[in-house]
């Protein structure tokens, strides 16, 4: 059985060059965030940039204002790299999570009481504690 760390290892790799970004979120799901071991092997956290970072992507992929301080952010703590956590969002939900040594994410919004689910892929530029994502990022599929 794969460890946590080769598990994220596959993710990021997913994450990087999977053309239907449904693939690296049902991974996620299925593999790693609905196992017992990997969430009572996350702790929360206040990383500030990864609140930064939710804030940006709501603001500029969906024109949404979000108190992140609503969110639970966690911390995988074998790897303090990667941040995943859900964030609710005006009758919505937000899915995420980050590496932050690779500066690559992904986003899945849902709206609550129908079945569409967005996906967004992004990689960050953090200049003097500035948050920007890379032109021609992101990928999105609906």
């Amino acid at each position: 059985m794969p460890s946590y760390s080769e598990k994220l290892a596959h993710l990021l790799h997913l994450v990087e060059t999977s053309s239907d970004l449904r693939d690296p979120f049902r991974y996620f799901m299925d593999e790693i965030a609905l196992n017992r071991d990997f969430m009572s092997g996350s702790s929360s956290t206040r990383n500030k940039m990864v609140q930064v970072i939710i804030k940006k992507a709501l603001k500029e992929y969906f024109n949404l204002t979000a108190n992140t301080n609503q969110c639970m952010i966690m911390e995988f703590r074998e790897d303090k790299s990667f941040h995943h956590g859900t964030c609710p969002v005006t009758g919505q939900m937000l899915v995420f999570f980050y590496f932050t040594t690779r500066r690559i994410g992904m986003v899945a919004m849902s709206r609550l009481g129908d079945n569409m689910t967005h996906y967004f892929r992004f990689r960050t530029l953090v200049t003097n504690g500035e948050v920007t994502f890379v032109p021609g990022d992101p990928s999105v599929t609906h």
